[in-house]
């Protein structure tokens, strides 16, 4: 296959990402049904490079996902309350599985990562315009929530700050990059790209977002040392943080000032964590079905709780209760030996680096809400994944762009 069609892999991908994420992070029925139908078709015309990535996991991964996978087609036919929603949620699995092993061919991504952070500066651009023009309105549809707050294209501040994590982790990755090669030039455009998504993030408002990105930079902050990335580097981007805090105080002071207004919801997703355990303890060994919670949850919602909680605001604790505690181990289990084989190694090269940082965000975010159930988000972040995975077996190579 020639370096051109290798090449329009990433492109693909990245039209991908640029047109969910567009339209309100492919939440919309007929938006997740077009990305899904999208990989599907990239699967289909790459697919040789599906099966050589395929077959580069390990004997006993590969059997464990099988199993995993007639098991979820038999829970959603056999145990779950919706079926129809169940087999929806296990299409869109095998769709983003496909578009992992696409990205795991880290010589085919180039440009991808330009086609995301572009996509971030065109979210935050347009998201800066709406607040100044029309805050009642994202493209044609009403903002019914989060009125005043920087959320792109997105309806919930919370997925666009999620979508934010990731971009930084690729501008990151870059500037790391044009660091190693002292390439003057490049380091100023992409510190002043840090600065201005950075402060999109503070304008999200999203408390969660700005916590998760902070400890997980400063996590990585302990890599930079580790790296031997020289010292001033590491302080420089450490000031670019307080620049942006300072930028966005005033959206901070007013998500961070704790009153009755800001306790009832914080409050609130608590009660659901609660009373999502007795849920998961009556389904330890099936399951409820992917993308079941919102059909089984009112069973054991109290009445502390107003009505239309459709996901448990917390990724993994709605992942447990729709897998079942068996599966939910295997699959922990598959996530835990890709990061301690591969992490290692991928640390060897800038992009990664960089890119850890959005990740981790986006993972320790997965605690307090679900972007995970947002498509353009999760696609995203998997690609993010299969990367590192294609980086990890190739940590001198290069990623995005010569």
């Amino acid at each position: 296959m020639s370096a051109s069609v290798h090449r329009s892999i990433g492109f693909l991908l990245g039209i991908n990402l640029a047109l969910s994420v567009a339209f309100f992070g492919a939440t919309p029925p007929w938006a997740a049904s077009g990305l899904a139908a999208s990989c599907f078709v990239l699967g289909f015309i790459f697919v040789k490079d599906v099966v050589l990535a395929w077959n580069e996991f390990p004997l006993g991964i590969r059997f464990f996902v099988i199993v995993l996978g007639i098991y979820l087609l038999g829970q959603s036919v056999i145990f779950a309350a919706d079926p129809q929603g169940a087999l929806q949620g296990l299409m869109m699995w095998n769709a983003m599985g496909v578009t992992f092993l696409l990205a795991t061919r880290s010589h085919s991504m180039a440009g991808f990562g330009h086609i995301v952070i572009f996509m971030a500066l065109v979210e935050t651009i347009y998201g800066l315009f709406s607040l100044k023009m029309d805050a009642s309105h994202v493209l044609w549809r009403v903002k019914e929530l989060h009125q005043g707050y920087l959320t792109g294209t997105y309806l919930n501040r919370n997925h666009f700050a999620g979508f934010l994590e990731l971009a930084l982790g690729f501008v990151l990755g870059e500037l790391f990059s044009a660091w190693k090669k002292n390439r003057k030039r490049e380091i100023a455009l992409y510190w002043a790209f840090f600065l201005f998504l950075f402060y999109g993030l503070m304008r999200s408002g999203s408390r969660a977002g700005i916590v998760c990105f902070v400890m997980s930079f400063l996590l990585t902050g302990i890599l930079f040392f580790r790296s031997r990335i020289p010292v001033r580097r590491g302080i420089a981007v450490f000031v670019a943080l307080a620049i942006g805090f300072w930028a966005g105080a005033q959206t901070l002071q007013s998500r961070f000032q704790w009153d009755e207004g800001s306790i009832e919801p914080v409050s609130g997703r608590l009660w659901v964590w609660q009373e999502t355990l007795p849920m998961i303890q009556s389904h330890f060994w099936t399951g409820i079905g992917l993308g079941n919670f919102y059909a089984v949850f009112p069973q054991f919602q109290s009445e502390r709780l107003l009505l239309g909680w459709g996901h448990a605001h917390n990724d993994y604790l709605e992942l447990l209760s729709e897998l079942g505690g068996p599966a939910f181990l295997g699959f922990a289990m598959i996530v835990g030996w890709f990061v301690i084989c591969h992490s290692k190694r991928g640390l060897l090269n800038p992009v990664v680096l960089g890119g850890i940082v959005g990740i981790v965000s986006f993972a320790l975010h997965g605690f307090a809400d679900f972007n995970f159930a947002i498509p353009a988000n999760l696609y995203l972040f998997l690609i993010s994944l299969g990367l590192f995975y294609g980086i990890s077996r190739n940590p001198e190579g290069e990623v995005f762009a010569k």
